[in-house]
């Protein structure tokens, strides 16, 4: 498995999250801006599932091996400050047909947990030995990186791969510009 499946798996499972009610909300679209909130949302429960996967196999220097690293804080970080955003995308979005109740209802339950409980068994499941060099390599190269940065080339690369896909206009949300 290459580098680019576990992203892809990763990539398609944000979308998917919104996918259902996109489809069923007419017209409803995520901004570059909200995809890149998910994938920071995602990040840390993501490098975490990595660091368990590939922990016997990272260099003694990685970013990715000790939990409690600077990467790791400022992940955090980051994800609890674009949680409220990325909560907002997700209630309009699935509650976009809903009453007003359901409506708070749906606020109450979704939490970072939501999206965790979702991605972390597929990165697990992706992330394989032979992928884990290239992913931790990957990791160090960004790492310098403040996390809004990679949040916006995670969204950005996203679209790049949408573009003129067959079918994409139709087969989930679309990302739109705001």
């Amino acid at each position: 498995m290459t580098l680019r499946q576990p992203i892809i798996c990763v990539v398609a499972t944000l979308l998917g999250i919104t996918a259902t009610a996109a489809q069923a909300a007419e017209g409803t679209c995520m901004t570059s801006a909200q995809l890149a909130d998910l994938f920071l949302v995602a990040t840390p429960n993501a490098l975490a599932a990595v660091r368990e996967k590939c922990g016997a196999t990272l260099a003694a220097d990685s970013p990715l091996r000790d939990p409690a690293s600077p990467l790791a804080k400022r992940y955090q970080a980051a994800a609890q400050e674009a949680w409220p955003r990325a909560k907002e995308m997700l209630i309009t979005t699935y509650g976009a047909s809903l009453a007003a109740a359901d409506k708070k209802k749906l606020s109450e339950a979704v939490s970072p947990a939501f999206i965790d409980a979702i991605l972390t068994p597929i990165i697990a499941k992706a992330v394989t030995p032979q992928s884990c060099p290239t992913i931790d390599q990957v990791v160090t190269l960004l790492a310098p990186l403040p996390p809004a940065n990679f949040g916006q080339l995670a969204s950005l690369v996203t679209e790049l791969g949408m573009k003129d896909r067959p079918g994409a206009a139709a087969g989930g949300p679309q990302i739109c510009k705001h």
